[in-house]
């Protein structure tokens, strides 16, 4: 998986690399056009509504709302999947372990943890952070 993608020359180079998943911070119509073509899955990133709705018209599987924390949280995703239930979210920003259920029960297919698993810690409390919220996603 390649993150942070915004470009095509990006993407062309991360797919040649190996990668097998493209994620991008913005919805960009020429990497949804790249990775058809190369038949790579793609995760767009969207903070609105429309944002989230033009992405899921342009194929995109997968959109990773972002920030959903500061946006409101899991009633953020609740409200944008409660009339585009077809949606399939991964939630992401600033969110925390514990709040993983919530935003599954919302309505979340997934949820993306950043600062929460690896702030302030070495490889065996990444280890028991990234336990503890595999955990929280099985409740």
């Amino acid at each position: 998986m390649a993150g942070g993608i915004i470009t095509q020359r990006q993407a062309q180079i991360a797919i040649d690399s190996g990668v097998d998943i493209i994620v991008s911070p913005i919805f960009q119509m020429n990497l949804v056009r790249l990775c058809k073509n190369q038949k790579i899955p793609l995760i767009m990133t969207a903070t609105t509504p429309n944002e989230a709705y033009e992405a899921w018209k342009a194929g995109t599987e997968l959109i990773k709302i972002s920030p959903a924390n500061p946006m409101g949280g899991s009633e953020y995703v609740e409200d944008i999947l409660r009339p585009m239930k077809f949606l399939n979210i991964i939630a992401a920003g600033s969110i925390q372990i514990n709040d993983i259920p919530s935003y599954i029960k919302a309505g979340a297919k997934a949820v993306g943890l950043g600062r929460a698993l690896y702030k302030d810690a070495d490889y065996e409390e990444i280890t028991r952070r990234a336990k503890l919220a595999k955990s929280k996603t099985i409740q």
